[in-house]
């Protein structure tokens, strides 16, 4: 009798261990996506209410805020949450320099990771400002993750939160081997898919739902809504690493293009790079300033301590660089010593563009250098500011308009070209005054083209010739669907890119048709350059070659989207990418 009583307590026992164990490991956690919080305390506390003693964790995904002060009212429930609540904003709500940089005041980092018993949760987005229909996974975000991952140790179930599809991320693959053998199939997404997957489950919100109760189990994962289950999934299998290996991210015409060399600096880039004096300079997003030499190899660095705001620019052997958080640092070019950093009192919102002044300046700081060289930028108060390159004190300032400017300036002569949104208007390099102003009832395509005494605007409708000195409009054109305009190098021709990816040519002196090419050029960031006969044009994923035959072919694709293709010495080109893929290839005519 004894026997069997302990029989019986001992299956209890056992049974009663597994109970335990397997409900040691549910989850229940609330997932809040596409919330769009304002300022309003009151709305993040409402979202967040719901969670009870069983929430283990709050994920916040997908579109998070509607302003840069919604961040602040976020941040400020998740240092008083109970509970862990894990935040992963939308490329989005980070692309307007002001709500990165409040994300930044108040957030560690834009991705997250989280471990809770045996699962491992992820939060890593793809923001592409070149595509927005496909996405790239940052390569300081993948190199934290892999160092994160490995770190564990432990094999774990992977719950991944991120923007897009598997199949529309370029760098996918990437990702998934970081996580080798780990159980990795279950993706939430801020909205449904085109496609669903055969790999992965995909969970993704409700039209008209934004929270959701998640239980999750090493068997099964339950969504709820409002108390009914939406979804339920059975975990089949365990995922090893993707097939998927490392791919040339330039693949050349080998009868065109012949490698020298090829460099990778493992970071974001979104300016094009600066060649100076046979120097390569590269400031990569989080502002570590790299310069390289023709061979491709790195001569120094310098961390500007800021989000890189434009492309560096160089005169007289001074090199200068802004950060988003307004500083502006001004090094030797040569060594990249550090000469000085100002404080500016408003973000850098344009490029930096330089040019050499032939009048007398009066400085406060006595001048070592024989420069006489400015440089122009407009900010985040609407102004536009020129400084004296090698002491950076300010020579003018001219108020444009009330909020940022955000746009592009040129140089042409003795005037400065400010290009907005809607708006040209042209600045007297001596002392900033406003020339003439031009508005246009649409937006401004690309970069406009100058010429000497011309330049050329494009708009979704039309394609304007305008006088630099007048600001008087000489001519419009109507016949093409412009995406982006060049000036051929003589001058005489409009290398016009349409929308639905053909190449015109077009007369400069009354936009005329002369010729088309039927390539496929669609999207954004265009290039065109002339290249000893020929002339070299692509966009971000292709680039082709045309003879004085006018015939064309293609001469490279890129894996990822090119941010830049530059002329570097005789017959040779150096391709950026944003990713902080460099290639240096020589041209060869067959």
């Amino acid at each position: 009798m004894k026997k069997t009583n302990l029989f019986f307590a001992l299956i209890l026992l056992t049974f009663a261990s597994a109970v335990f164990a397997q409900s040691a490991n549910e989850l229940h956690f609330k997932w809040i996506v596409n919330p769009r919080f304002d300022s309003s305390k009151t709305e993040v506390e409402n979202l967040l209410s719901s969670a009870n003693d069983s929430t283990n964790c709050i994920f916040v995904s997908g579109r998070t805020v509607r302003n840069s002060q919604g961040f602040v009212a976020l941040a400020n429930a998740v240092k008083e949450s109970d509970i862990p609540i894990k935040v992963l904003p939308a490329f989005s709500d980070l692309a307007e320099s002001e709500r990165l940089l409040k994300f930044e005041e108040n957030f560690d980092a834009e991705t997250f990771l989280f471990k809770k018993n045996k699962f491992l949760f992820v939060g890593i987005n793809s923001g592409n400002p070149l595509d927005t229909a496909s996405g790239i996974f940052k390569p300081e975000n993948l190199i934290w993750l892999s160092d994160e991952v490995n770190s564990l140790g432990d094999s774990l179930q992977v719950i991944l939160f991120t923007d897009k599809p598997p199949a529309k991320i370029k760098n996918f693959y990437r990702l998934a081997n970081i996580f080798k053998n780990d159980f990795l199939e279950t993706v939430f997404l801020p909205s449904k898919p085109d496609m669903i997957s055969d790999k992965y489950y995909f969970v993704y919100p409700l039209d008209d739902k934004n929270k959701y109760d998640i239980f999750l189990n090493p068997q099964t994962l339950t969504v709820k809504s409002g108390g009914n289950v939406i979804f339920e999934q059975n975990f089949k299998k365990r995922l090893s690493a993707t097939n998927e290996n490392e791919t040339d991210l330039f693949r050349l015409e080998n009868q065109k293009l012949k490698e020298i060399w090829t460099q990778t600096i493992n970071a974001s880039v979104y300016f094009k790079p600066l060649i100076y004096k046979g120097k390569i300079y590269i400031a990569q997003n989080d502002g570590l300033l790299t310069c390289f030499d023709s061979q491709g190899s790195a001569l120094w660095d310098y961390d500007l301590f800021g989000d890189a705001a434009a492309s560096p620019v160089a005169r007289d052997g001074f090199l200068l660089a802004a950060t988003l958080q307004g500083d502006l640092a001004l090094l030797n070019a040569l060594n990249g010593d550090a000469l000085q950093t100002v404080g500016l009192e408003s973000a850098v919102t344009t490029n930096l563009f330089t040019f050499s002044y032939k009048w007398k300046i009066e400085t406060m700081a006595p001048k070592k250098s024989g420069s006489e060289a400015a440089v122009v930028y407009g900010n985040a108060s609407g102004e536009v500011v020129c400084r004296d390159v090698e002491t950076l004190e300010e020579i003018w300032n001219t108020k444009i308009r009330n909020g940022k400017i955000s746009g592009k300036i040129h140089g042409s002569g003795n005037e400065l070209i400010l290009q907005t949104e809607k708006k040209l208007l042209a600045l007297d390099k001596k002392n900033g005054a406003i020339l003439w102003e031009n508005r246009f009832d649409e937006k401004i395509l690309g970069e406009i083209a100058i010429g000497r005494t011309t330049m050329f605007a494009a708009t979704e409708s039309k394609i304007y010739s305008i006088d630099i000195k007048l600001g008087s409009i000489n001519w419009t054109n109507k016949k093409y669907k412009p995406s982006a305009i060049f000036l051929s190098k003589n001058m005489k021709y409009l290398y016009v890119f349409e929308k639905n990816g053909a190449l015109v040519f077009a007369k400069s002196g009354n936009g005329k048709f002369v010729k088309k090419f039927p390539l496929k050029l669609s999207g954004k960031n265009f290039f065109a350059l002339t290249l000893n006969k020929n002339l070299i044009v692509g966009n971000i994923y292709a680039l082709y070659r045309i003879n004085k035959k006018l015939r064309y072919s293609t001469i490279i694709d890129s894996e990822l989207p090119l941010i830049s293709v530059e002329k570097f010495g005789k017959n040779k080109l150096l391709f950026t990418d944003i990713n902080g893929n460099l290639l240096l290839a020589e041209y060869v005519e067959k």
